[in-house]
């Protein structure tokens, strides 16, 4: 029973019902008998492993990249916002970067911790963002901006505290195989269009007007996602598909049907480098 609208000027979509702050800041609080199982998934044995090799590896070496080619330093501290089990700082600090992450969930908070790395377990807001920014060179913000009722004033709070500052974000994106998947087996939604996880799904549109409005420019983009595997996924669990050679061959081809689905623009992730404007 959770709407999803669409606007009619840019066609971002948002969740109609917003829950209580208290119990969104549950989904994320181990305590909480609503807590999210995330943390159940990340930090099964070896997965941590594989996603620093098969996520956050490229997305480093993206992001690196990208400010090379603007002249960017490694000056001050790389700050994760919501870094999970920590998998972006642990590549980050082989790259070279100070780094430091902010993380709600005291389970990931503390296995990251446990890598050597500098964790706080809060929410970053406008009554402690001061602290948290003090010689902050880049901030990332991987699959948090579609969790925030506002993200324009999320982004605006950093820009309005720094004077020079690059912001990276992830986020899910419109339109998409995946929006089509969600909007076909709405049931089997565990992604992208989720209640009440995901509050926004962004287009390249809303995510202009939010960075307009939060004085940031793009410097770096990169769309990709896995729309292939979990439309297929979708589509077997929906069916009663049974495991078998075909269907897993089926499966195996995925990564290929993907690059078609980014090639023409319908991928269901959008990784952003934003740098606040000058002047």
């Amino acid at each position: 029973d959770y709407s999803y609208l669409e606007c009619i000027a840019c066609h971002h979509i948002y969740c109609s019902k917003l829950l209580m702050q208290s119990a969104l800041e549950g989904l994320y609080d181990d305590q909480s008998e609503n807590t999210t199982q995330q943390h159940h998934i990340y930090l099964e044995p070896g997965i941590f492993e594989k996603r620093v090799k098969a996520v956050a590896t490229d997305k480093v070496k993206f992001i690196d990249d990208v400010l090379k080619s603007i002249g960017h330093d490694k000056q001050g501290h790389w700050l994760d916002v919501g870094c999970g089990a920590g998998e972006m700082l642990f590549v980050a600090k082989q790259h070279g970067w100070k780094v430091r992450g902010i993380e709600s969930d005291i389970i990931e908070a503390d296995f990251v911790r446990s890598l050597g790395i500098h964790v706080d377990s809060e929410y970053l807001d406008p009554t402690n963002c001061s602290r948290f920014l003090s010689d902050v060179g880049l901030i990332s913000a991987i699959n948090v901006l579609e969790h925030v009722a506002d993200p324009t004033n999320f982004l605006k709070m950093i820009t309005d505290e720094l004077d020079e500052v690059v912001i990276v974000f992830e986020v899910p994106r419109h339109p998409s195989i995946a929006s089509l998947n969600a909007v076909l087996f709405p049931e089997l939604a565990f992604r992208h269009i989720y209640p009440p996880d995901h509050l926004h799904i962004f287009t390249e549109q809303s995510i202009s007007k939010m960075l307009e409005d939060s004085n940031l420019e793009v410097v770096g983009s990169w769309n990709f996602g896995q729309d292939a595997f979990d439309f297929f996924q979708t589509v077997g669990a929906s069916t009663g598909i049974v495991e078998n050679p075909f269907w897993n061959s089926v499966l195996d081809i995925c990564p290929e049907i993907q690059e078609v689905i980014d090639r023409n623009k319908l991928s269901d992730t959008s990784l952003i480098v934003a740098k606040k404007k000058i002047g």
